[in-house]
């Protein structure tokens, strides 16, 4: 039994349509589900991302107040030394 060529493009035109609403009921809605959990994984990697960079913002002004403390304590003992060194060394 063999289609005559009407019917081979009438087969031809079914499948093209057959699979075209595959795709908008099954496959595209599957994207569209993937595209929001992605969306939504993202949103949350920026949400610690920006709660990261928050925390390194609060660790680098700790360390700045350390380190100027530290330096504070440095002058002063630098200044004790000179007294020191002054009422020591003729």
């Amino acid at each position: 039994m063999s289609f005559t060529v009407e019917e081979k493009k009438e087969f031809q035109k079914m499948i093209v349509v057959g699979v075209g609403q595959a795709l908008e009921d099954i496959v595209l809605p599957r994207f569209d589900q993937i595209e929001a959990k992605f969306d939504k994984k993202f949103e949350e990697v920026d949400k610690k991302f920006e709660e990261v960079r928050n925390d390194i913002s609060k660790l680098e002004r700790k360390l700045d107040r350390l380190t100027d403390h530290q330096a504070e304590k440095l002058d002063d003992h630098e200044t004790r030394l000179r007294l020191v060194e002054t009422a020591v060394v003729p």
